[in-house]
């Protein structure tokens, strides 16, 4: 099969079809019949792969990028924007490589406030994870930002699990878009007791705090 699909993309690879379109800058090139791009390479190489596992508190967490201001910018216009056309381009490339991660663990999300929830209209994770089932079990009791809020480390008074939430008797695989100082995804753990934990991205300072732990490159 693989041979056959070379041989089918070196006769088609010169046969144009429609334009495809950036869905982050708009910028448009050529399509083909094996382009399946969502962004232009300019946009692509302005993400920073990062593509390590920490085993921290007995987890593995596994972090895709690093946060930079780049992914910050188009994380704000995603969810605070409501530029929901966004959703593809975080995790869509790495479709196969995340699922050879989640195995037959169950997907639960870190929650937004319901605040942000009903402001927003949707809930971003969901998006970001939109070929796969879902589950929210947490939820916060206020409104509290994580980048505003001078003390993080009290997150733990703020995330709780909710009492009547079932979930099916499976292996927790834990996702979040982004984590900064950790305080958040650690409370998510104490809470949920995952298998796995998965982070689109993570702030530089959290990466260099992981650097004495155990890793491996994904």
């Amino acid at each position: 099969m693989r041979y056959a699909k070379r041989i089918y993309q070196k006769l088609y690879s010169t046969i144009k079809t429609d334009e495809c379109q950036c869905l982050i800058c708009n910028a448009c090139w050529p399509g083909n019949l094996w382009d399946s791009s969502f962004i232009c390479t300019k946009c692509q190489d302005q993400f920073i792969v990062h593509r390590k596992a920490y085993y921290y508190h007995n987890t593995w967490i596994y972090v895709l990028y690093e946060y930079n201001e780049f992914l910050e910018r188009l994380l704000f216009r995603f969810k605070d924007q409501k530029d929901i056309a966004l959703y593809p381009v975080f995790l869509d490339e790495y479709h196969t490589l995340f699922q050879t991660i989640l195995k037959k663990h169950i997907i639960c999300v870190m929650c937004s406030s319901e605040v942000s929830r009903m402001k927003r209209g949707f809930e971003p994770n969901f998006l970001i994870l939109h070929s796969y089932t879902v589950y929210s079990p947490l939820y916060k009791k206020t409104n509290i930002k994580q980048s505003s809020n001078p003390h993080r480390e009290n997150i733990h008074q703020v995330i709780e699990k909710k009492n009547l939430y079932t979930l099916p008797n499976q292996k927790i695989l834990l996702f979040d878009d982004v984590c900064t100082t950790g305080h958040t995804i650690e409370r998510g753990m104490d809470l949920l007791q995952p298998d796995v934990v998965f982070l689109l991205s993570a702030h530089p300072l959290w990466i260099e705090r992981m650097a004495m732990e155990k890793q491996k490159r994904f």
